[in-house]
């Protein structure tokens, strides 16, 4: 799969956000060594926000969705995301 690349590169934060992706990343690919590099934290969620109203993502305020955070996080993302398709 990649093994005769010394290096790979992508732009996605998407595995921070399930331990089980970086569960598998670790069986699959036991030697891999991974670099995260992150904006401020304020400035990318509030990016994140506005991208994800723009887009149809998120129907709720800033203010509601960062009071709710630990509520949502519980529920499936899928869901969230199907429901505005």
């Amino acid at each position: 799969m990649f093994q005769d690349e010394l290096a790979v590169g992508e732009k996605s934060t998407a595995y921070l956000e399930n331990t089980e992706d970086a569960q598998k990343m670790k069986r699959l690919l036991p030697d891999l060594k991974v670099l995260f590099i992150l904006r401020y934290p304020v400035d990318r969620a509030i990016s994140n926000y506005r991208f994800s109203k723009q887009n149809g993502l998120e129907s709720k305020s800033l203010q509601y969705a960062l009071s709710h955070e630990q509520q949502r996080l519980k529920q499936p993302v899928l869901d969230e995301v199907s429901s505005h398709l």
